[in-house]
């Protein structure tokens, strides 16, 4: 890879990571209020993350995200309130679920400003992050993958009704299980649905 090219791709990255600083600092570490009847989602990505090779991963891991917080939500989620597009001009949303380009498969959760960073490559790091982020957010509720390992196979908590979530990485339940998740915040035990749906949450 000729330089100019390594420097085209590592400026917008290093830009992005400020930023991404700058968005998690300056939402502080107040709780947002459980009694809120307008709660917002929002699913950002770096302004750059588009013109990345491969960037379609992140296309797919945003739809699929979207289908798992819409599913749970019980239909309450729209585009009024589901908010999706690059940091810094996005709108964030009362909690956030951020997907980072990174060499290595990640998800790191922030309880006090509920905002869940979801990074990898765009190989197939960010989908073995995405399928991480789906099962813990799923729990529970999971009741497991189908023979073609395509689809997690879901029951809504108060409906009973059963869904089949995009499965990206193809890999096993084991090996995405292995994708470190790193917590900040006093509950290492966090429940990711109450976090993101908040009082959208079954």
């Amino acid at each position: 890879m000729d330089r100019k090219r390594v420097v085209l791709i590592l400026v917008p990255l290093l830009i992005f990571v400020v930023a991404l600083l700058f968005y998690v600092t300056s939402r502080g570490e107040s709780t947002p209020d459980y009694n809120s009847t307008y709660w917002r989602i929002s699913i950002l990505y770096p302004m750059n993350a588009t013109e990345i090779k491969g960037s379609g991963t992140l296309g797919i891991s945003t739809y699929t995200i979207t289908l798992t917080v819409g599913f749970f939500s019980g239909g309450q989620l729209n585009e009024s309130n589901l908010l999706a597009g690059p940091i810094g001009i996005t709108e964030v949303g009362n909690s956030s679920i951020v997907l980072k380009p990174s060499k290595t498969p990640k998800v790191t959760i922030f309880t006090q400003n509920r905002t869940v960073i979801v990074e990898g490559d765009y190989k197939s790091g960010l989908m073995a992050a995405v399928d991480r982020f789906l099962l813990m957010f799923s729990g529970k509720y999971a009741i497991g993958l189908d023979s073609s390992r395509k689809y997690l196979t879901v029951v809504h908590p108060d409906k009973g009704t059963r869904y089949g979530l995009p499965w990206l990485g193809g890999f096993t339940e084991e090996e995405v299980k292995r994708v470190p998740v790193v917590i900040y915040g006093e509950d290492k035990n966090v429940n990711l649905m109450d976090l993101i749906l908040g009082p959208m949450a079954p």
